[in-house]
């Protein structure tokens, strides 16, 4: 599937779902009756091919009928929720505002947002997801012509949008075109992206914020349970102020109220799902590595996927070989401690540290469930490491390789060893096995695998004064996706 915004191939649009819309249903009704009255009244089959023309014509303009695709534009609930969803944002004062609003009734909405605008304003998108919001793709440009332009136009405001949304860490699964109109083309359009398109039920005709006057009055009149209401926020045009739109806009959240409606996310009301949130970049921590592995932490131990090898690492095997009992060891990257309590049935003390929390208290468990009494557990970034104390080794599996930068972890590292302190890690090197590993690490969780080649890994290494660098080759295997390297202090 092409979703880089690059114009598709020629054959890109045959191969989609092929269900049938009222409009394929309308064209051979007809085909059928026009060509049955050509040979007995051609003006009755000349005027149902008119009446054809002009339903084409019009049928767009009335969501509800989804004529040419499935259009959602209303539930049948029996309740009284509603979804409130606003389109053509982020404006940065108008959007920001919006959302303190919000904030202050604790309601969820739904952003229908122009990719251009997206791009222009990431906070506010951001604030969005952070606040409990819903997100939408109403197309790149908001051109209000796009649906009279070509298929490849059309997917590539559509695709270029959804791209700009993924690099936010979002995947938008609604789309509502511009102005409401839709065309025989998007049906397909949508199905290759994997997406629906969303409406409206109630609107009170503000072309835009144009006609805000009055706003919460129309609102009202006609808001009816299920009813996805369509609201703007971008900035009001004409004499009405921004602050007049904002009081408009908070009367109908508190007469909604009153009359008894409940206001509910769109994925509610229609009990599909709207948008798909990245916790490599939306985590609470704002910290992508913390927010992955806080994820796995309840099936680390069963996982397969971040660990190379099964009980036997010949990695941590030439390690063990390197300690004595005097050595007092910090281990970076413990996770749930595979390899903490081995290596601390063979050393003085070691201190285990992770960034993950979930991960550091199922160590602490597994701690508490032995006699062991010479393990430390501290919950820290690699980067930000601050002990009171050296070590004699310090080592890391199957853990720097999701640091971008590992120059200044390398230098928190140095700063903590005793001199002569030795370094021993592990990280992917550049064969085939690892850089699909990446590639399905970053479909799967957005989470980055960084191989570095062994010139690299000298480089930092020396940068940061380290010394006897050597890349080392544990005993008995030989071929591996995995490379080790010590250096000393």
């Amino acid at each position: 599937m092409n979703l880089t915004g690059n114009p598709p191939v020629e054959n890109r649009f045959g191969t989609y779902s092929r269900a049938i819309s009222k409009h394929h249903l309308l064209l051979f009704a007809t085909a059928v009756s026009a060509l049955a009255f050509l040979f007995f009244s051609p003006w009755v089959s000349g005027l149902i091919v008119g009446f054809n023309v002009f339903i084409v014509l019009v049928a767009p303009f009335f969501q509800r009928f989804s004529f040419f695709l499935p259009i959602i534009a209303k539930s049948e609930t029996t309740s009284s929720a509603i979804s409130l969803t606003f389109d053509d944002g982020p404006e940065p004062y108008v959007t920001e505002k919006l959302l303190d609003l919000l904030a202050k009734y604790s309601i969820k909405a739904t952003f229908f947002v122009i990719g251009e605008k997206a791009a222009q304003n990431p906070n506010l998108v951001t604030r969005m997801i952070k606040d409990g919001h819903e997100i939408g793709n109403h197309s790149q440009n908001h051109d209000i012509f796009l649906m009279f332009r070509s298929t490849n136009t059309i997917y590539n405001e559509i695709s270029n949008c959804q791209n700009q949304l993924r690099e936010l860490g979002i995947e938008s699964y609604a789309f509502r075109p511009p102005v409401g109109i839709t065309n025989p083309k998007l049906f397909r359009i949508l199905t290759l992206l994997g997406m629906y398109c969303v409406g409206f039920s109630c609107r009170p005709i503000d072309f835009g914020n144009r006609r805000i006057k009055n706003l919460k009055g129309r609102i009202l009149r006609s808001v009816k349970p299920g009813d996805i209401v369509l609201l703007h926020d971008n900035n009001p045009e004409g004499t009405l102020s921004i602050r007049y739109w904002l009081d408009q806009v908070e009367d109908i959240i508190i007469q909604l109220g009153k009359k008894g409606f409940s206001i509910v996310p769109l994925s509610t009301l229609i009990g599909r799902s709207v948008i798909r949130v990245n916790p490599y970049i939306h985590s609470s921590t704002n910290h992508p590595v913390k927010a992955v592995f806080d994820y796995l932490s309840h099936q680390y131990d069963s996982m397969d996927f971040f660990r190379q090898w099964d009980s036997a690492d010949p990695f941590l095997d030439d390690f063990l070989a390197l300690t004595n009992r005097c050595d007092e060891i910090l281990e970076i990257g413990a996770g749930t401690g595979r390899q903490t309590c081995q290596i601390a049935n063979q050393v003085k003390e070691i201190t285990a540290t992770d960034i993950s929390e979930p991960m550091i208290n199922k160590l602490a468990d597994k701690v508490s469930s032995t006699e062991t009494t010479n393990i430390s557990i501290a919950c820290t970034d690699a980067a930000l490491l601050e002990f009171n104390k050296k070590f004699d080794k310090i080592f890391s599996f199957y853990c720097l390789e999701y640091i971008p930068d590992l120059k200044p972890v390398f230098g928190r590292i140095y700063d903590h060893l005793k001199p002569g302190g030795l370094l021993y890690f592990t990280i992917p090197n550049l064969s085939i096995k690892n850089r699909v590993f990446r590639l399905k690490t970053g479909m799967k969780f957005g989470l980055n695998v960084h191989i570095r080649r062994k010139k690299e890994i000298f480089r930092l290494l020396t940068d940061t004064k380290f010394r006897c660098i050597k890349e080392v080759k544990p005993h008995g295997i030989s071929k591996s996706s995995i490379s080790a390297f010590s250096a000393k202090k």
